[in-house]
């Protein structure tokens, strides 16, 4: 499409909370607390805080 056709395409964006961001936090909340349990057992058997760089990788990244 042209700018000199005279006709322009509005998009207009939806703003809110969708039942989509309600299912994908739950979703990333029980993936984290997954890891971070794992983390904590984990750490029982090897000290350190490398355990929890898997859950920290995960928030980061959905937070993105």
């Amino acid at each position: 499409m042209h700018a000199s056709s005279g006709e322009e395409k509005v998009i207009k964006v939806k703003r809110g909370i969708s039942p989509l961001h309600i299912i994908l936090t739950a979703v990333n909340a029980g993936i984290i607390a997954i890891l971070v349990l794992y983390a904590a057992i984990s750490t029982t058997i090897v000290p350190g805080v490398a355990a929890l760089y898997p859950a920290t990788a995960f928030e980061v990244s959905f937070g993105l």
